[in-house]
């Protein structure tokens, strides 16, 4: 993806009148994926979503390995359900529905990129968990009862430390701002200490995660292979660019259960035909290296 893009998810303004009270906007409801360069504000593209109506404020996150677009919203028929886009053709890969009851809620949607899991705030009536969403089953998982830490939250101001596994968020208990981290590794709350500030926003710096992840390979093992077409429907091809051999494969998913494995041979591919449509992590062993890389099923 090009340098100086940003996905965003919204409705479409077709005009806006001045009225008492303030400015009244006219949409074309029904969410539209939008591509944006931010340094000039041109849309690159524009694709109308029919399969999602809204999204819940601060649900939604992005993965820059595999470029897909996560986030949670209601369906047209307003069953909430846990949506995948592909960032780069706007293509809806998951939309999958979530079993939630009335006074049941997930917000503050997380990715960790290394493990493929996804983190949320998990809300039934006045009860708050820490909890995992499954990418495959729609299942949430509650690890950590933080209803004693929680009377509040802040929409929108969660983070994940890529490298040391901690999600962070904004809390709002006795009309002051704290600050509650969780190490995802133990299920624990670590840290929850007073802000002096009353705080909106907030971002984590990950660029040692970052250096770690995009830079661990050398130029010549991130050159070593081709792997086309991406997205995949009947198979993957894998191309060596020199004489030596690939001695295997691992296909897995985004809950990292294993799916295909095998040698990888001359002019054959990997069979992808029989898996439901997906982001995927494609690793290749030779005798002397080891790399992967996330690709996408779409039949």
């Amino acid at each position: 993806m090009s340098t100086g893009l940003t996905y965003g998810l919204g409705y479409e303004v077709i005009d806006s009148v001045l009225a008492p009270g303030g400015m009244f906007y006219e949409y074309i409801f029904g969410s539209t994926f939008v591509e944006v360069d931010y340094s000039t504000g041109e849309i690159g593209f524009s694709i109308p979503l029919p399969e999602v109506e809204a999204m819940v404020l601060g649900a939604s996150t992005y993965d820059p390995i595999s470029g897909a677009y996560y986030l949670i919203g209601p369906r047209p028929d307003f069953q909430m359900a846990f949506f995948g886009i592909e960032a780069a053709t706007g293509f809806v890969f998951v939309n999958l529905p979530l079993d939630l009851g009335p006074d049941e809620y997930v917000n503050e949607l997380e990715f960790d990129i290394a493990d493929g899991i996804f983190y949320a705030l998990h809300r039934q009536g006045e009860n708050f968990a820490f909890a995992t969403l499954d990418p495959i089953t729609g299942s949430i998982a509650d690890l950590l009862d933080i209803s004693d830490e929680v009377e509040a939250f802040t929409p929108n101001a969660a983070v994940y430390h890529q490298e040391t596994g901690r999600f962070t968020m904004l809390t709002f208990n006795d009309f002051q701002t704290g600050m509650l981290t969780i190490d995802v590794d133990d299920n624990e709350v670590i840290a929850h200490p007073s802000v002096s500030y009353s705080l909106i926003e907030m971002e984590v710096d990950n660029i040692q995660f970052a250096n770690a992840t995009f830079t661990s390979l050398s130029e010549q093992d991130a050159d070593a292979f081709n792997v086309f077409p991406n997205p995949a429907d009947e198979a993957l091809m894998v191309q060596r660019k020199d004489a030596s051999p690939l001695a295997s494969f691992i296909l897995t998913d985004m809950a990292g259960r294993q799916v295909s494995q095998g040698p990888v041979l001359l002019n054959q591919g990997i069979a992808t035909a029989g898996l439901a449509e997906g982001v995927y992590t494609l690793t290749l062993e030779t005798m002397t290296s080891r790399t992967s890389q996330k690709v996408l099923i779409k039949h």
